[in-house]
């Protein structure tokens, strides 16, 4: 029938699916904050006990450097591996807990994004800071890589630098960076100050990370497990990069480019550390180091790891950087061999 006022089937049955929907997408947020709130309490356990470590291995604690360690002081070497590994694994399982937190505080954010504009029922992909930056390709990855001589061009001309040769934050194309601020997901009855503000929004978010990573690669260090204290330093720089904070990321690629992958023959490891090294210092100011890493892609013992394409690249920016002005002066002095000239000695034989 078509009953009466006009109220026909089709618009109660509409009015029907939309209150199922707000219905649905309200009990989808409770389960996501019901969820955020058990990894917070597993974050807090792992970060409780990463606190206490610190008067077991003082260099976890900045304030602590000079005490003598415990483990020094008494217990043996392997005692100390061993306790070094159990923490580390530890602080790795407290970095997924992190990551989870992010991705929830995204996906409410989304929720209530939908709401506000009258609600679907599909949610749109929210993308994770950190997931983005240590992605198996870096975004910058994706992108043309420009000669030396147009980055040089750019600078001279006040222009901003693109991502695969300098400037920005890298963080324009991360929906996770470009979105303000994070939606509270936590009770502050039930969390610590310090994790209601890691989740206010990326950057304190991304700060978290890098502190619990860098304590996560000590300990792997500290327990002889340097390839996963590699990786978490890989991870660590590219999250630095996504910032834009290049010369930190410097700093952690060089010692990890030319610390424990060059000292134990990661080959492949080590190529992909030197480009991404490269490609964080063309970046940057320092044209020194740049052509320092240069040299270093050249070493015969990466030959056989160095993808043509990459080589026949940093070859042309070597030769731009050798003829730049800019180091004109200092390249000899640092970079000798780059002067080196052949002469004939036109005597006679014997």
């Amino acid at each position: 029938s078509s009953g009466f006022g006009g109220d026909g089937p089709d618009g109660g049955e509409g009015e029907e699916g939309e209150e199922d929907a707000v219905s649905r997408r309200s009990g989808l947020r409770r389960r996501l904050e019901a969820e955020a709130e058990a990894e917070a309490w597993a974050l807090r356990s792992c970060w409780d006990v990463r606190t206490s470590a610190s008067g077991y291995f003082p260099s976890l604690d900045r304030d602590a450097v000079d005490r003598p360690s415990r483990a020094s002081a008494g217990a043996d070497a392997a005692e100390e591996r061993e306790a070094a590994r159990c923490l580390a694994e530890l602080l790795e399982f407290a970095i997924l807990r992190l990551m989870r937190l992010g991705d929830l505080a995204l996906l409410i954010k989304a929720l209530i994004n939908e709401d506000g504009e009258g609600g679907r029922d599909e949610l749109p992909k929210a993308v994770n800071p950190i997931r983005r930056a240590t992605s198996e390709r870096p975004a910058d990855t994706l992108r043309p890589w420009e000669p030396w001589r147009e980055l040089r061009g750019k600078d001279e001309r006040g222009g901003k630098r693109g991502d695969n040769g300098g400037g920005g934050d890298g963080g324009a194309d991360g929906e996770g960076r470009s979105g303000g601020n994070w939606p509270a997901v936590l009770s502050p009855s039930s969390a610590p100050s310090w994790l209601l503000s890691a989740l206010a929004g990326p950057s304190p978010y991304e700060s978290l990370y890098l502190e619990l990573a860098e304590a996560a690669a000590h300990l792997n260090r500290r327990a002889g497990r340097h390839r996963l204290a590699s990786r978490l330093e890989d991870h660590r720089a590219e999250v630095l990069m996504a910032r834009g904070d290049h010369a930190a990321a410097c700093r952690v690629l060089s010692s990890n480019a030319f610390g424990a992958c060059a000292r134990d023959q990661w080959t492949r490891a080590h190529y992909w550390r030197i480009f991404r090294l490269a490609c964080c210092q063309r970046r940057g100011d320092d044209v020194l180091a740049y052509l320092e890493t240069l040299t270093q892609s050249f070493d015969p013992k990466l030959r056989g790891v160095a993808p043509g394409r990459t080589a026949g690249l940093f070859q042309r920016d070597l030769e731009a950087l050798v003829a730049d002005s800019a180091v004109a002066d200092p390249r000899w002095g640092a970079f000798p061999f780059l002067e080196t000239e052949l002469s004939i000695d036109g005597g006679g034989v014997g």
